[in-house]
């Protein structure tokens, strides 16, 4: 007996959309390699660069504190000057306030005062500009 009712038996094709779920797969493996060699990577690069500056002024600080104590000077007053001075030549110049610091430690170590050590610093600073000559060496 007929009641009226069509049936549609279909069948959905899913082959086309398994290759297409394959292929967006492949294309995000692909940008997640990317990213990694773009992104990651550089900003682990950025961190052991920071890493390794931090250290080497830590490295610096301590230098010249030791020198400040050998030469029987008031370490905390002499460098706070130093790191200040630092801070103004970087203001005014491309000499970093380590670069000062340096300076700082070895005037120390040769027996320069700490009265003629800030023109002793800005006049080994002009002078480098004046031969190239590197201040870090």
């Amino acid at each position: 007996m007929a009641d009226g009712s069509i049936v549609i038996d279909t069948k959905i094709d899913g082959s086309g959309l398994s290759k297409q779920v394959d292929d967006l797969k492949g294309k995000l493996d692909d940008l997640g390699k990317t990213l990694t060699v773009a992104v990651t990577a550089p900003i682990t690069a950025l961190g052991v660069f920071a890493t390794k500056a931090f250290s080497d002024a830590e490295k610096g600080d301590a230098r010249l504190r030791a020198s400040l104590e050998m030469t029987g000077q008031n370490v905390e007053q002499m460098f706070d000057k130093y790191q200040k001075l630092g801070s103004a030549i970087q203001e005014v110049t491309d000499v970093d306030d380590d670069a000062v610091k340096a300076l700082a430690t070895f005037g120390t170590q040769l027996g320069v005062t700490a009265e003629a050590m800030e023109d002793t610093i800005k006049g080994a600073i002009g002078l480098s500009k004046i031969t190239g000559a590197d201040l870090q060496q």
